[in-house]
């Protein structure tokens, strides 16, 4: 939530109103299937989620209030990569594809900080894949 905050008061509250909608979801709900094609960003809110592999069904990551996902789809043009799931009901801000890279574009800043959360997020990937080989190899 402190991130939401401080997006808030760094960005004028009309162009903020302007860019996103909200959008709710139900305990259980599927928020992103992975294989689809994205088209939006969010910003979790309120409440919880899970990030699920989509070949294992394993749980693979939890988003907590002020978490942003769904991102990487937007710059990669790729399929999403696994399904997010509200753990709880769920309340989140959502941004279309042209406006978030309209807004990274044209916000240094902002750009700095969502190549600060994707290295962040690769880095936990190595991390788990490290423990997982080595796992497997003693």
């Amino acid at each position: 939530m402190i991130f939401f905050l401080q997006f808030i008061k760094q960005n004028q509250i009309f162009d903020f109103i302007l860019d996103y909608e909200r959008w709710f979801y139900q305990e259980g709900e599927t928020i992103i299937q992975a294989g689809t094609i994205g088209q939006e960003a969010f910003l979790l809110i309120d409440g919880t989620a899970e990030v699920i592999a989509a070949r294992t069904n394993q749980v693979i990551g939890k988003i907590s209030e002020g978490d942003i996902f769904g991102e990487l789809a937007l710059l990669t043009d790729e399929p999403r990569s696994a399904d997010i799931v509200a753990v709880t009901n769920a309340q989140l801000m959502v941004l279309s594809k042209s406006a978030f890279l309209t807004r990274y574009l044209n916000q240094p800043e902002q750009a700095l900080n969502l190549m600060r959360l994707l290295g962040k997020r690769t880095q936990s990937l190595i991390h788990q894949l490290e423990k997982s080989y080595l796992n497997e190899n003693l």
